[in-house]
């Protein structure tokens, strides 16, 4: 049991604002011994604009539950929920995901915070990822959403397979210790979990990706510029044309080079 003993270990629940997300955060805090009051008070569901947190010990474990800002809130922007969410990441602590989704349905808003949470945290979160699925009562809701939704399929495949089931009608005395046996998993296989340096590193590629795109495309102009005023003065339309291809390529590489190399001499020097 020692690999749950990461200092600093946070739960962070994410998903779609509303009541599967509330309702999991509820049963954190219901069944696991509550060490530390949240914030905010998680029982009327009056913590939408703010991560709420508060310290629970889960058998042997101790740890600190985020309820993030929730998804698709019509209240809030979508940079302002970013913004807000990935403020539950600090540097002092080690950090694994619950992602909740609800099993009566797979629908666009979904797959659109899926595709947000891979691009802010990157796609190698799924290592310290647990699948949440939410259902009323007990049955073989999960099994039914994972066979007919490959998306999700794929997704718990590269979470390992690490999924629990909430009730948030009927409730399971396992639910918690299926958790803890998930939680355990994570820390096996990635013994840090997410850290706020992964997360700026993801930030700095991000970047890096905008700045060598804009780079290129002001090289393909330029390029493009110069090659035409050169195919000018060539003989013919031919030349006009082949001359802003032609700078288009050189401008492109040559905005790459620059590019890329501007990068490694900011890795290498911190500059």
């Amino acid at each position: 049991m020692r690999c749950c003993q990461t200092p600093g270990l946070r739960l962070v629940v994410i998903g779609k604002k509303g009541y599967a997300k509330d309702s999991v955060v509820r049963i954190l805090r219901n069944k696991s011994e509550v060490t530390e009051s949240p914030s905010e008070d998680l029982k009327t569901g009056l913590k939408e604009t703010s991560s709420a947190e508060f310290q629970v010990q889960l058998g042997e474990h101790h740890l600190t539950v985020v309820d993030s800002p929730g998804f698709c809130d019509p209240n809030m922007k979508e940079d302002e929920e970013i913004r807000k969410i990935k403020k539950c990441v600090i540097e002092s602590s080690h950090h694994v995901f619950l992602l909740v989704l609800k099993t009566n349905g797979f629908i666009p808003e979904d797959k659109k915070m899926l595709e947000t949470v891979k691009s802010m945290f990157g796609p190698r979160v799924t290592r310290s990822m647990i699948l949440v699925f939410t259902a009323d009562r007990p049955g073989t809701f999960t099994e039914n959403f994972l066979s007919k939704n490959e998306e999700i399929r794929k997704l718990d495949e590269e979470c390992k397979k690490r999924h629990v089931t909430f009730y948030t009608e009927e409730e399971e005395p396992s639910e918690i210790q299926e958790l803890q046996e998930k939680l355990l998993d994570v820390m096996k296989t990635n013994s840090e979990g997410y850290t706020y340096h992964r997360m700026r590193m993801v930030e700095d590629r991000v970047g890096m990706v905008r700045r060598v795109t804009l780079i290129m495309t002001a090289a393909f102009l330029v390029g493009a510029g110069v090659g035409a005023a050169l195919g000018f003065l060539l003989p013919g339309a031919v030349g006009y044309s082949m001359g802003a291809l032609i700078g288009c390529v050189v401008g492109g590489i040559v905005g790459l080079m620059v590019g890329v190399s501007r990068q490694f001499l900011r890795e290498r020097f911190c500059i």
